[in-house]
């Protein structure tokens, strides 16, 4: 069985902002889209809103299905890019409740 890295913590802030949002890290390089979808539904559950968490993934199809699928969960996805070839990161803001 392949080794999980830890969950990495941070806060971030934009400008004019307030207090900072937490933002963790989840690498689901690999992770076929349902496993995915639970994994980043487990970690938005323990953000508060307006928390960030950034995923990892290297299936474009997963991306877009993770971005439509947490869309209509009710948060909100903040950038999807890809980064270099084959790996796609995406920005998912906790939305309230």
């Amino acid at each position: 069985m392949r080794e999980r890295p830890e969950k990495k913590r941070r806060t971030v802030r934009k400008p004019g902002e307030g207090a900072p949002r937490e933002r963790r890290f989840l690498n689901l390089k690999g992770e076929a889209s349902s496993y995915a979808l639970i994994r980043c539904m487990m970690q938005l559950d323990e953000l508060p809103s307006g928390g960030v968490l950034e995923v990892l993934v290297d299936d474009e199809q997963v991306s877009a299905e993770l971005a439509r699928l947490l869309t209509e969960e009710g948060h909100r996805v903040v950038e999807v890019e890809r980064t270099r070839p084959g790996v796609w990161k995406l920005d998912i803001e906790k939305g309230n409740g």
